[in-house]
Protein backbone atom coordinates (compact mmCIF):
# COMPACT_ATOMS: atom_id res chain seq x y z
CA UNK A 1 0.00 0.00 0.00
CA UNK A 2 2.65 2.41 1.12
CA UNK A 3 4.33 1.56 -2.18
CA UNK A 4 1.64 2.30 -4.83
CA UNK A 5 1.10 5.52 -2.64
CA UNK A 6 4.83 6.29 -3.26
CA UNK A 7 4.56 5.62 -7.06
CA UNK A 8 1.59 7.68 -7.21
CA UNK A 9 3.14 10.67 -5.50
CA UNK A 10 6.15 10.14 -7.79
CA UNK A 11 4.00 9.93 -11.02
CA UNK A 12 2.21 13.13 -10.29
CA UNK A 13 5.42 14.86 -9.30
CA UNK A 14 7.11 14.31 -12.58
CA UNK A 15 3.31 15.46 -14.03
CA UNK A 16 3.75 18.38 -12.77
CA UNK A 17 7.29 19.01 -13.51
CA UNK A 18 6.33 18.46 -16.88
CA UNK A 19 3.92 20.74 -17.44
CA UNK A 20 5.73 23.24 -15.44
CA UNK A 21 8.22 22.33 -18.42
CA UNK A 22 5.36 22.66 -20.90
CA UNK A 23 4.25 26.17 -19.42
CA UNK A 24 7.33 27.83 -19.72
CA UNK A 25 7.85 26.94 -23.50
CA UNK A 26 4.64 28.08 -23.87
CA UNK A 27 5.53 31.61 -21.75
CA UNK A 28 8.38 31.71 -24.25
CA UNK A 29 5.94 31.30 -27.21
CA UNK A 30 3.41 33.89 -26.01
CA UNK A 31 6.34 36.34 -25.32
CA UNK A 32 7.62 36.03 -29.01
CA UNK A 33 4.01 36.03 -30.30
CA UNK A 34 3.46 39.44 -28.08
CA UNK A 35 6.49 41.12 -29.62
CA UNK A 36 5.69 40.57 -32.71
CA UNK A 37 2.59 42.71 -32.24
CA UNK A 38 4.25 45.24 -30.35
CA UNK A 39 7.08 45.95 -32.29
CA UNK A 40 8.73 46.31 -35.70
CA UNK A 41 9.89 43.12 -36.67
CA UNK A 42 13.31 44.15 -37.34
CA UNK A 43 13.57 45.26 -33.24
CA UNK A 44 15.95 44.24 -31.11
CA UNK A 45 12.68 42.68 -28.81
CA UNK A 46 11.51 40.70 -31.72
CA UNK A 47 14.50 38.88 -32.74
CA UNK A 48 15.65 37.85 -28.98
CA UNK A 49 11.82 36.99 -28.12
CA UNK A 50 12.04 34.94 -31.10
CA UNK A 51 15.01 33.37 -30.46
CA UNK A 52 14.49 32.84 -26.56
CA UNK A 53 11.22 30.89 -28.00
CA UNK A 54 12.42 29.31 -30.92
CA UNK A 55 15.36 27.44 -28.87
CA UNK A 56 13.34 26.66 -25.21
CA UNK A 57 10.72 25.16 -28.08
CA UNK A 58 13.54 22.81 -30.33
CA UNK A 59 15.02 21.89 -26.48
CA UNK A 60 11.79 20.98 -25.19
CA UNK A 61 11.05 18.59 -28.41
CA UNK A 62 14.19 17.46 -27.84
CA UNK A 63 13.81 16.47 -24.65
CA UNK A 64 10.03 15.35 -24.71
CA UNK A 65 9.49 14.84 -28.60
CA UNK A 66 6.32 16.54 -28.09
CA UNK A 67 4.40 19.52 -26.98
CA UNK A 68 0.54 19.35 -26.83
CA UNK A 69 -2.00 22.01 -25.82
CA UNK A 70 -5.00 21.52 -26.33
CA UNK A 71 -8.01 24.14 -25.13
CA UNK A 72 -11.39 21.80 -25.05
CA UNK A 73 -14.34 23.01 -24.31
CA UNK A 74 -12.78 25.50 -21.91
CA UNK A 75 -10.54 23.08 -20.30
CA UNK A 76 -6.97 23.21 -20.91
CA UNK A 77 -4.82 20.46 -21.39
CA UNK A 78 -0.85 19.74 -21.69
CA UNK A 79 -0.15 16.24 -23.74
CA UNK A 80 -4.09 15.07 -23.32
CA UNK A 81 -4.00 15.45 -19.38
CA UNK A 82 -5.87 18.16 -17.62
CA UNK A 83 -3.88 20.82 -16.29
CA UNK A 84 -2.61 21.21 -12.26
CA UNK A 85 -4.65 24.54 -11.26
CA UNK A 86 -1.80 26.69 -10.81
CA UNK A 87 -1.21 25.85 -15.11
CA UNK A 88 -4.20 26.44 -15.40
CA UNK A 89 -3.72 29.73 -14.01
CA UNK A 90 -0.90 30.61 -16.05
CA UNK A 91 -2.13 29.57 -19.15
CA UNK A 92 -5.43 31.92 -18.49
CA UNK A 93 -3.18 34.55 -18.35
CA UNK A 94 -1.42 34.19 -21.78
CA UNK A 95 -2.46 35.86 -25.00
CA UNK A 96 -2.10 33.11 -26.89
CA UNK A 97 -4.62 30.50 -25.84
CA UNK A 98 -7.24 34.12 -26.05
CA UNK A 99 -6.22 34.16 -29.26
CA UNK A 100 -7.07 30.50 -30.58
CA UNK A 101 -10.34 30.72 -29.08
CA UNK A 102 -10.96 33.66 -30.93
CA UNK A 103 -9.67 31.72 -33.65
CA UNK A 104 -11.90 28.77 -32.89
CA UNK A 105 -8.47 26.37 -32.62
CA UNK A 106 -8.56 23.83 -30.54
CA UNK A 107 -4.97 22.15 -30.94
CA UNK A 108 -1.26 23.18 -31.29
CA UNK A 109 1.10 20.53 -31.61
CA UNK A 110 4.49 21.45 -31.58
CA UNK A 111 7.32 17.84 -32.85
CA UNK A 112 10.28 17.72 -34.90
CA UNK A 113 10.72 19.17 -37.89
CA UNK A 114 10.06 23.00 -37.80
CA UNK A 115 12.97 25.76 -38.83
CA UNK A 116 13.23 29.21 -38.02
CA UNK A 117 10.82 30.20 -41.43
CA UNK A 118 8.32 28.02 -39.67
CA UNK A 119 8.14 28.53 -36.54
CA UNK A 120 7.52 32.64 -37.73
CA UNK A 121 4.19 31.26 -39.65
CA UNK A 122 3.29 29.75 -36.38
CA UNK A 123 3.53 33.15 -34.37
CA UNK A 124 2.28 35.01 -36.94
CA UNK A 125 -1.11 33.37 -35.63
CA UNK A 126 -0.72 34.56 -32.41
CA UNK A 127 0.32 38.11 -33.76
CA UNK A 128 -2.78 37.83 -36.58
CA UNK A 129 -5.30 40.97 -36.61
CA UNK A 130 -8.90 39.98 -37.12
CA UNK A 131 -8.83 41.83 -40.29
CA UNK A 132 -5.92 39.35 -41.55
CA UNK A 133 -7.92 35.94 -40.24
CA UNK A 134 -11.27 37.52 -41.72
CA UNK A 135 -9.38 38.25 -45.13
CA UNK A 136 -8.20 34.51 -44.74
CA UNK A 137 -12.03 33.57 -44.52
CA UNK A 138 -11.54 32.57 -41.24
CA UNK A 139 -9.18 30.59 -38.60
CA UNK A 140 -9.03 27.25 -40.41
CA UNK A 141 -8.76 28.98 -44.04
CA UNK A 142 -6.15 30.87 -41.87
CA UNK A 143 -4.40 28.16 -41.02
CA UNK A 144 -4.42 26.33 -44.66
CA UNK A 145 -3.26 29.52 -46.06
CA UNK A 146 0.02 29.08 -43.99
CA UNK A 147 0.60 25.44 -44.42
CA UNK A 148 -0.01 24.82 -40.57
CA UNK A 149 -2.38 22.18 -40.70
CA UNK A 150 -0.28 19.91 -39.24
CA UNK A 151 0.47 22.70 -36.14
CA UNK A 152 -3.22 23.23 -35.30
CA UNK A 153 -5.22 19.77 -36.33
CA UNK A 154 -8.78 20.14 -36.45
CA UNK A 155 -8.76 16.35 -34.79
CA UNK A 156 -6.09 15.15 -32.61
Amino acid sequence: MINLSINKMVFFMVQGDWQQESLKTLKLINAASTALRLYPGDSAQVTNSFENAYRGTKQFIRNNELLRFSLLSGNYMLNGEPVDNPTREWLQLLTFSDQLRKLELNELIFSQGFDRLRFKKILSVFSATPEQVQTAGGGRAFIEQLGLTDIFPEHY
